[in-house]
């Protein structure tokens, strides 16, 4: 949360497209459909999903600064638990293999 908020105010822009460095297969196709559903909506963030929620793969709009502020100043630091209390546009992964976390070389498949 602590990063998310960081940029919301740092950043410049109207939204960021938040994804980490250790899912390498999230395919462009993905991200498009991602950013494609917050251009929809974009009062509220859009957030991955496959069977459960993605939360670090999500565009959050700029204006959710004070919430996540507010969250991150309360203690509330799961990211997941925030987008279900404040409301969130799910993308549904079509391929689970995209969100493989890789944390070291020999986890990717040759």
């Amino acid at each position: 949360m602590g990063g998310i908020e960081t940029v919301l105010w740092k950043g410049e822009g109207d939204a960021w497209l938040f994804l980490p460095c250790d899912m390498p297969f999230v395919s462009v196709g993905l991200l498009g459909r991602l950013i494609g559903e917050f251009c929809r909506n974009s009062r509220q963030p859009a957030v991955v999903t496959c069977s459960a929620i993605e939360p670090l793969i999500a565009v959050v709009p700029v204006h959710y600064r004070e919430k996540v502020t507010n969250a991150v100043d309360m203690g509330h630091l799961k990211v997941g638990r925030f987008w279900m209390d404040c409301g969130y546009t799910s993308v549904e992964v079509l391929n689970r293999h995209e969100l493989a976390d890789v944390d070291h070389p020999w986890e990717i498949p040759a």
